[in-house]
């Protein structure tokens, strides 16, 4: 071949290399060999939704409680769940995984913090996408301002000493904490922080007061508001009750010339005013003014004449003495003008028996001195003894042993410890019969001669009587032999009429019956005993 046509084609095989690798690098321009038509894409970078409320990036002075919420969408389609980092740390820690919202609320955060976030969107076919890390500073408590509260809403007039409720509107914390409220009700009085939008105030005296009101953060204390704008209040004086005297003490009966005590209590003013108290001692006189001293006062008087008087009392107010209160009556108060002392009667009144030695209790209430003095007595023990004197109350007696057998005739006085020579006659006797020692009549068993297996037998006790009177019980006990003493004992029972009920048959059963006192068990009576047979 000649050389010219050799060079042309090796010049047609360049530009024909030439055309190919054009070719070759338009395909890879449309179409990436690694991602062939059909095939996932990862998610979009996660971006940040200030629009919703979330905090700008590097955003400061943010709430204790912000919520993050951000943007994110995938070409595909696809739906995504998201992971979400949190912290103090610049890299923050995952706090939440595969949620599909786009938004969380963190828990309540620290003051003067700095925070850190990001978001890992992340498709189902697994492919991922991480937003860049945001930041933001929460606020500082030095930052929170309470509003002024409005003026104190209620009445603009009003007595001493009653209550107007006023409300309060119109504070609030920057923050949006909760806040307490207080009071200045004008008078130089400033009322605790409480909770409530409403409180009552009472004024003592008249005048026109400027009440305001003042908020504080009831989480940061030294977060307080301005005092508001004040409410003018004008007190004028209700009208004064004087409460009626309560008796206290007092007495009901005496004698002329004596000084007897009477006192009341519980006297008040509604409006708190210093009282007096009189006595009208209803014999034509009347005491002083008397100062009330703790609520209480008392007075003190004597009778020159016999006769029956209802003492009286009322109080007032010394600043006010036209303020006054209805009388207060005590009980009658018989002043008599002879001493005189009721004649005792005995209980009991007619006759004890008692054992040698044993003790005979003679009571003697309910006797009176007429002029309410105190008292003594004595008894006469119908022996030759006689007690001695003791100061006598309203429920007092003696107790007497005797030594011997015999009947003896008690009696007692009593007189004025203050004038001896005024005492009373002697009781009617009461009658003790000493006897050598108790002694218990043998009781009688009655019941019948046959009885059933597992049906109560019924037995009748009778007979037996204390030489003292006293209270008895009784037991029955059986046996298969004789003499008829155990092993079977039932319990002591003051019934007399008993009951026994056997298992099994028996044609020897003997039952007996025993008697004993109550008051001493010591002293014991056996009585008969009956024979019966238990059948089937």
């Amino acid at each position: 071949m000649r050389p010219l046509q050799i060079e042309n084609l090796k010049t047609l095989l360049v530009v024909s290399l030439l055309l190919l690798a054009i070719s070759l690098l338009a395909s890879c321009k449309d179409e990436d060999p690694t991602a062939p038509s059909g095939a996932n894409h990862s998610p979009a970078v996660p971006a940040l939704n200030t629009a919703a409320g979330a905090p700008a990036d590097n955003a400061i002075a943010i709430s204790l409680n912000p919520t993050l919420h951000w943007n994110c969408t995938d070409s595909d389609g696809d739906p995504m769940t998201y992971t979400i980092h949190f912290g103090q740390e610049v890299t923050p820690g995952m706090v939440s995984s595969g949620q599909t919202g786009t938004s969380y609320s963190p828990a309540t955060l620290d003051y003067s913090t700095s925070y850190f976030w990001k978001i890992v969107a992340r498709d189902n076919g697994g492919l991922s996408t991480s937003s860049p890390t945001w930041s933001f500073t929460t606020l500082s408590v030095d930052d929170e301002t309470i509003t002024t509260p409005n003026p104190p809403e209620g009445p603009t007039t009003g007595e001493t000493m009653t209550t107007l409720v006023y409300n309060f509107s119109g504070a609030e914390s920057s923050y949006g904490h909760p806040l307490y409220y207080r009071l200045d009700d004008g008078a130089g009085n400033i009322s605790a922080w409480h909770g409530g939008t409403s409180r009552g105030v009472s004024w003592t005296s008249p005048g026109t007061y400027e009440l305001k009101v003042q908020a504080v953060c009831q989480n940061h204390p030294g977060v307080i508001s301005e005092w508001s704008e004040s409410l003018s209040v004008t007190i004028t004086n209700s009208a004064e009750i004087i409460q009626q005297p309560e008796i206290w003490y007092y007495s009901t009966i005496g004698g002329i010339n004596e000084d007897f005590d009477f006192a009341v209590q519980h006297v008040s003013s509604n409006l708190m005013h210093e009282l007096e108290v009189q006595f009208d001692w209803n014999d034509g006189s009347f005491s002083e003014w008397i100062p009330v001293q703790n609520t209480d006062a008392a007075g003190t008087h004597s009778w020159s004449s016999a006769g029956t008087f209802q003492v009286k009392a009322k109080a007032r107010c010394i600043e006010h003495p036209t303020a006054i209160s209805e009388w207060t009556a005590f009980p009658d108060l018989v002043i008599a003008d002879v001493e005189t002392i009721t004649t005792p009667i005995q209980i009991p009144a007619d006759e004890q028996t008692v054992g040698i030695n044993e003790w005979a209790q003679i009571d003697i209430p309910g006797v009176i001195n007429n002029m309410g003095h105190l008292m003594e007595y004595m008894f006469d023990y119908g022996d030759g003894r006689q007690s001695l004197w003791q100061s006598y109350s309203d429920q007092v007696g003696n107790a007497i042993k005797y030594s011997v057998v015999g009947d003896f005739p008690v009696r007692s006085q009593v007189r004025c410890i203050e004038h001896p020579d005024v005492i009373s006659d002697w009781s009617a006797p009461s009658i003790v019969h000493v006897v050598e020692e108790e002694h218990i009549s043998p009781p009688v068993l009655s019941g019948p001669s046959t009885g059933t297996v597992n049906t109560p037998v019924e037995f009748t006790v009778s007979g037996a009587e204390s030489s003292f009177g006293h209270d008895l019980e009784y037991q029955l006990s059986w046996s298969h032999t004789w003499p008829p003493y155990g092993p079977n004992y039932q319990e002591w029972t003051t019934a007399d009429n008993l009951s026994i009920t056997w298992d099994s048959p028996s044609n020897s059963i003997f039952v007996y019956v025993t008697a004993r006192c109550i008051e001493d068990p010591e002293v014991i009576q056996a009585g008969n005993h009956l024979f019966l047979s238990i059948l089937e």
